[in-house]
């Protein structure tokens, strides 16, 4: 037995009030996506002021079609009332979509204040093995930003966290912050990941004055070569995407974006990184011949980085 379907004009009707209704219900769940989780008052407004555009034209169709079939109140009348619905629904929904948006945000900042506070408080302890834990058991972050939340609990604002990582004037000695650095660098991480890693240390030790923490720097280094009694120190230059896929955001870390994490022995430091580097048994590159050279002002102080460095052929 056959069932009648109901009358064009219901479908016309529920077509035409569906329209906009669909769009809001749409348009709000698209806010989840759209929201990142921060504020952004004016790419929330751009994507508020679109729906409305879209679901408001919707009557513009609606009256075309009135126009060719001669049926108002089924089409343009139900399309307004749907526009009617539609205005609050797709408000209602995208709040809803934001607040959830919201709310797992602040889980995740939670839970990345939490784990960094758990490696700030296990590097405090000294115990190498809680360390190891911490490490192994983040979630929110990686092993190499994670140390760069380290880092930059600095005084110099192009370094400081967020607030709620900075409160209280909290900043990890560079002592606690090298403890953490050797038990990552003695990890099971890829070696080009724990070398990225200890750069970032090396820069932070940089801007830090933490010329002393160099020799355990060093000693740190060697624990990421294939080949302990290796004499060099460096690896080739990475790109924004290289360098992310190794866990390291510059923006995040340094306030930057763009250009590649530099290896720089003497940025800060000058010839007094030479007899560390001696001691530690690392020669320089050619490469670091011209750091050494850039960073020894004036001139004549280059003569000691030649003693460690190789001659350059003509």
């Amino acid at each position: 037995m056959n069932v009648a379907g109901p009358p064009p004009s219901d479908r016309r009707f529920a077509i035409w009030f569906g329209l906009p209704v669909g769009m809001a219900v749409v348009f709000g769940a698209l806010t989840y996506l759209v929201h990142s989780g921060y504020t952004q008052p004016f790419a929330e407004l751009r994507w508020t002021l679109l729906q409305s555009v879209l679901i408001l034209a919707t009557p513009l169709l609606a009256l075309f079609d009135a126009l060719a079939s001669g049926h108002w109140k089924r089409t343009l009348g139900a399309c307004l009332l749907g526009v009617l619905v539609a205005l609050p629904l797709g408000l209602a929904i995208g709040v809803a979509a934001v607040s959830m948006r919201e709310a797992a945000a602040t889980r995740a900042r939670d839970a990345a204040k939490a784990e960094y506070h758990a490696l700030a408080a296990a590097a405090r302890s000294g115990d190498r093995a809680a360390i190891a834990r911490t490490f192994a058991s983040l979630r929110e972050s990686t092993p190499v930003m994670a140390l760069c939340d380290l880092a930059r609990q600095q005084t110099r604002a192009g370094f400081r966290r967020r607030a709620e990582y900075s409160s209280g004037g909290f900043e990890t000695p560079l002592p606690e912050l090298m403890l953490a650095a050797d038990v990552f660098a003695a990890g099971d991480t890829p070696p080009l990941q724990r070398q990225v890693g200890l750069t970032m240390v090396l820069n932070a030790l940089q801007d830090r004055g933490g010329a002393q923490q160099l020799p355990t720097w060093l000693r740190a280094w060697r624990k990421t070569l294939a080949d302990p009694a290796a004499t060099r120190i460096g690896f080739a230059p990475l790109s924004a995407g290289e360098e992310s896929a190794q866990g390291y955001d510059a923006w995040r870390c340094a306030a930057k974006s763009g250009g590649s994490l530099r290896l720089d022995l003497f940025r800060n430091w000058g010839t007094a990184a030479l007899p560390p580097l001696r001691e530690a048994g690392f020669r320089l590159t050619a490469e670091q011949q011209r750091q050494a050279s850039d960073a020894a002002n004036p001139a004549p102080m280059f003569a000691p980085a030649r003693g460690s460095g190789e001659t350059r052929q003509p």
